[in-house]
């Protein structure tokens, strides 16, 4: 899709166009840039011919400086002749970047039919200190969220004769409000982004670009309540707030997801790959076995250690789960290993690059060389990505409800990925499937013929959107399509979300039993 650009400007500022059309050179999503003085102080016939900078766009451009009127008719005025054509109003106080640009091209559809870039609730300090560096600029998207009133706090993309049908706001201004509500009574989406903006300093004509001075923004973000979250793509820092209460972001949508995929780990110059059975299974009795319970433990550790938190995890485990089979795909300095052969019955550490669900099946397949399976009732499997904050005693309550399901997750997410869009991105639908890092398995289960073929079908998959649709969402429809029986510990509704990509995640707090945090391998 292409678009023409037209920029409000309030003032004289030749540093503003410079880097502007710098960074919009040679995006081929722009076709022309229609500048529009909306305070008329600016002879622009005699600045058309005293133009000093020596950006060179190959683009139209072209200025305008309409008297008399309302902005919003000013602005009506100018894309009058653009009907069935997409036009973006960025105002002057606004300086997205190149990856905004693009980004905007691909988001509306015959079912989003506006997208709307401001500050709104990200808001950290005041417009006037907000001071972000370019490469650190965010964006994401959501839909049915009100925006920001001021004209000036917002960018939006449209087609033109929804611009045209716009009435102004009692003060005159362009109302982005209305322009939204219109969308809405259309049975359309909105897609609304939300990014750190690149503020540009008017008297001096420079943007903030000081490291330091974002650092210490950075600072007042979190001491507000807002805390970073997962690298997606087009995206380089994504912000969930915190006062979502649990719902994170993508309650209300996120419109497309994809993990970047991060380069592979270096691991320490001593660190081993070992497989150590600490017990041997297939001596194992009813005795041994008194809870009737196995567990899968999948991890990562780049640095070859295993923490703290996770060596308590597995000894609150080892209370319920007669057996521990710690699979990771990684490699472990040698006295990790030690330390997990007291709390594992097989420690198995090996670079499989099949991430968690590759542990899975290598445990799994252990346990079924091992003939454990058909000794055991219950199968846990579970992961690292998660902080465990709980106790004994919590994990007693999650296993005691867990009888009532053949499926039991400590959480069920309400979304997901939908209909593929293009290649690793998928449009954010509901899409209900259980949580992977704390999934407990009845033995009609996880002995069904279904299940040991998904769990030998685990291959290698270098996109991490792609491992979660398969494996992270595709084994909750092959249990749905077995009409097996399913639950979670934090119920399924429409409100609550807890998914693989969430940092921050205020509805476990409200137990304290796990903490989430992002997939990091």
């Amino acid at each position: 899709m292409k678009y023409t650009l037209l920029v409000l400007l309030t003032e004289d500022n030749d540093n503003f166009r410079t880097q502007l059309e710098e960074r919009i050179s040679d995006l081929e999503c722009i076709e022309e840039i229609r500048y529009l003085h909306i305070t008329d102080s600016v002879d622009l016939k005699k600045r058309a011919e005293t133009e000093n900078y020596n950006i060179k766009v190959s683009v139209k451009i072209s200025f305008s400086g309409l008297t008399g009127g309302t902005l919003t008719s000013k602005i009506q005025k100018e894309v009058k002749d653009l009907e069935g054509r997409y036009c973006m109003i960025l105002p002057q106080s606004m300086l997205p970047s190149k990856k905004f640009f693009q980004y905007a091209a691909n988001v509306l559809d015959e079912s989003t039919g506006v997208l709307i870039l401001g500050l709104h609730d990200n808001k950290v300090v005041g417009k006037d200190c907000l001071q972000s560096a370019e490469d650190n600029y965010t964006i994401y998207t959501v839909y049915n969220k009100q925006p920001s009133e001021n004209d000036f706090e917002n960018c939006v993309l449209c087609k033109a004769e929804l611009l045209n049908s716009i009435p102004p706001a009692l003060n005159g201004h362009f109302s982005v409000s209305a322009l939204y509500q219109t969308i809405l009574r259309d049975g359309k989406k909105v897609a609304y982004a939300v990014n750190e903006r690149l503020c540009f300093d008017r008297k001096t004509g420079n943007s903030f670009t000081d490291k330091k001075i974002y650092s210490k923004d950075l600072k007042t973000a979190k001491r507000k309540g807002i805390v970073p979250s997962q690298k997606m793509s087009f995206l380089e820092k994504l912000f969930s707030i915190k006062k979502f209460n649990g719902r994170t972001l993508y309650t209300f949508l996120g419109q497309t997801v994809s993990v970047k995929v991060k380069k592979t780990p270096k691991f320490p110059s001593n660190a081993v790959e070992v497989e150590e059975k600490v017990r041997d299974l297939k001596k194992l009795t009813d005795l041994d076995l008194k809870n009737s319970r196995a567990c899968l433990f999948a991890s990562f550790t780049k640095d070859g250690l295993v923490s703290n938190n996770t060596l308590d995890y597995l000894k609150s485990l080892r209370e319920y789960c007669d057996v521990i089979v710690y699979v990771a795909d990684s490699k472990a300095l040698p006295l990790t290993v030690e330390k997990l052969k007291k709390l594992c019955d097989c420690v198995i550490v090996k670079r499989h690059k099949e991430y968690d669900f590759g542990s899975y099946k290598r445990g799994y397949q252990y346990l079924s060389d091992s003939h454990l399976l058909e000794k055991i009732d219950s199968l846990l499997i579970c992961n690292d990505s998660v902080d465990f904050v709980g106790n004994s005693e919590d994990l007693k309550e999650i296993f005691t409800k867990a009888k009532s399901d053949d499926a039991y997750a400590l959480c069920m997410a309400t979304y997901g990925f939908g209909k593929k869009i293009k290649k690793h991105m998928y449009e954010w639908a509901k899409n209900p499937h259980l949580q992977s890092y704390f999934m407990v398995l009845d033995k009609k289960v996880f002995t069904a013929e279904y299940f040991k073929k998904f769990m030998s079908g685990i291959k290698r998959i270098k996109s991490k959107t792609e491992i979660i649709k398969k494996y992270e969402m595709g084994l909750s429809e092959m249990l749905r399509e077995n009409n097996v029986k399913m639950g979670s510990f934090y119920p399924y509704d429409d409100t609550n979300i807890v998914n693989p990509y969430a940092i921050y995640l205020n509805q476990f707090v409200k137990r304290s039993v796990f903490v989430k945090h992002m997939l990091s391998k």
